[in-house]
């Protein structure tokens, strides 16, 4: 029931806050708003989801920039997190074969935060590439000016 659900929400915050490589994530966040938030979500995730509910790109959109640096958020984090929901399950004496399918779902998920990995490194070449050219271009134009600027004395 929901006295349940909102007892393993507070129980899985508690074993993410303890985790120091997923702490990290929550700094500056209303855990409040986000319990909330994650209730919500377990009841559509383990309900029926509506076919018109793309949530590959509310996931991608919400965590974006966890994606990116400094975060870095990882498929590595995606499974630490996974475990510390495995755990409060556990915690919580939840049969085991409801424990797995419950996991099992989650593990749907696991190409989402790949892909999510995957543009955030793929936006960060492009940029890097960017800034490249850009301090390539501005050299060419100091040493355009310059040679400029001598030709236009030696006249």
């Amino acid at each position: 029931g929901e006295k349940t659900l909102i007892e393993a929400v507070d129980l899985f915050y508690k074993h993410l806050l303890s985790d120091l490589d997923l702490s990290r994530f929550f700094h500056g966040t209303n855990m409040e708003i986000l319990k909330w938030h994650v209730l919500n979500f377990m009841s559509v995730a383990f309900g029926d989801v509506p076919k018109t509910f793309d949530l590959e790109n509310l996931i991608l959109d919400q965590h974006k920039f966890l994606f990116e640096d400094p975060y870095g958020l990882s498929v590595d984090d995606f499974d630490r997190f996974v475990g510390c929901f495995k755990m409060t399950l556990a915690e919580l004496d939840i049969e085991n074969d409801v424990v797995e399918e419950a996991v099992g779902v989650l593990q749907m998920l696991q190409p989402v935060f790949e892909k999510g990995q995957r543009d955030a490194e793929l936006r960060k070449k492009t940029e890097s590439r960017q800034l490249h050219f850009l301090q390539t271009a501005a050299l060419a134009s100091v040493v355009g000016m310059a040679v400029l600027s001598w030709a236009k004395k030696r006249n």
